[in-house]
């Protein structure tokens, strides 16, 4: 099979847009359709050579291209260019992601998305919308809290450092393809229960009890100075704050005596709320920390995943 024909295969079969690289090349790659005949570097960008000179493909978007006439995503190639919002998130997120060179903020993601007009980001929580496609799409890597990468350039850096820090961070990335699995969906309840505390407070800072606010203001200040955004402390909305909030700050903020009233009905008893919780912080730290997790802390510790899934959906 030539080159052509490879990519051709593949886009028949899209329906959505297609990156050069990060989508056509991958399933090539994957699927085994061809090879190049000497190596190199970047064999992808032979494949957008090929996509760029074939009148049988358009380019809608930088690194993306449909087939010509072939519906996508409910409408045709020709309707592709059209005003914002008319592009998914998923594929917003993509295009950002995919032109990055290197690790991204979930946060900047949004303002790219928007400063591009790619995506009529809506909601009252767009940002954890951004953070929820990053976290539960098998495209991207998580480096560190709230920054994310191109699953295949963390999987094909050199640079030492950058993969110490994702080990360090909580990569799941030493881990069997069950307990992956289990830090994944633990990923999601942690980003579940921030988007149910912001919304159950009507993102009012000011509700935050007092010992947890004045953690998550030290932890701003310090991401300031690193960013250069000094007022970022004041600026802050509460969905912002609580990304700076650890499982545990998490669970006080629900469990307090001031706010516990608000929370009861979704939770419940407070008793198995915190009981629910200790069995995810001791599978969140082993997962996180790449310890030995016994049998019977992995059971505890997914039932707990289950529970607040369950509750979290309601």
């Amino acid at each position: 099979m030539t080159l052509r024909e490879a990519v051709y295969e593949v886009m028949s079969q899209a329906t959505r847009p297609m990156h050069y690289k990060n989508d056509v090349w991958r399933l090539i790659e994957s699927r085994r359709l061809w090879q190049p005949q000497r190596g190199g570097d970047t064999p992808w960008h032979t494949a957008r050579v090929a996509m760029r000179g074939d009148p049988r493909y358009k380019r809608v978007g930088r690194g993306l291209f449909v087939l010509v006439g072939r519906p996508v995503a409910g409408r045709t190639s020709r309707d592709v260019t059209q005003p914002v919002g008319r592009m998914t998130l998923g594929d917003a997120v993509h295009v950002v992601m995919s032109e990055a060179s290197g690790e991204m903020h979930y946060k900047d993601v949004l303002r790219e998305i928007r400063a591009r007009r790619l995506h009529a980001v809506s909601g009252g929580t767009p940002a954890n919308s951004v953070s929820k496609c990053l976290t539960t799409d098998s495209r991207y890597t998580r480096t560190r809290r709230g920054y994310y990468v191109c699953a295949d350039r963390a999987a094909t850096r050199g640079d030492r450092h950058f993969k110490r820090e994702i080990v360090e961070e909580g990569s799941n990335a030493e881990l069997s393809s069950e307990h992956q699995a289990l830090d994944s969906r633990l990923t999601r309840v942690e980003v579940a229960l921030r988007d149910s505390i912001a919304r159950t407070l009507d993102g009012n800072h000011s509700l935050l009890p007092q010992h947890i606010a004045v953690k998550v203001n030290e932890r701003l200040r310090t991401s300031g100075r690193r960013s250069a955004r000094m007022d970022i402390e004041h600026s802050a909305d509460l969905t912002m704050r609580l990304e700076f909030c650890d499982l545990r700050e998490l669970q006080g903020i629900i469990a307090s005596d001031s706010l516990w009233q608000q929370f009861s009905r979704r939770f419940g008893s407070k008793e198995t709320l915190i009981m629910r919780f200790d069995q995810l912080a001791e599978l969140r730290n082993a997962l996180r920390h790449t310890r030995t997790v016994d049998e019977i802390a992995l059971k505890e510790g997914e039932v707990a995943i289950m529970w607040f899934e369950r509750i979290l959906k309601q």
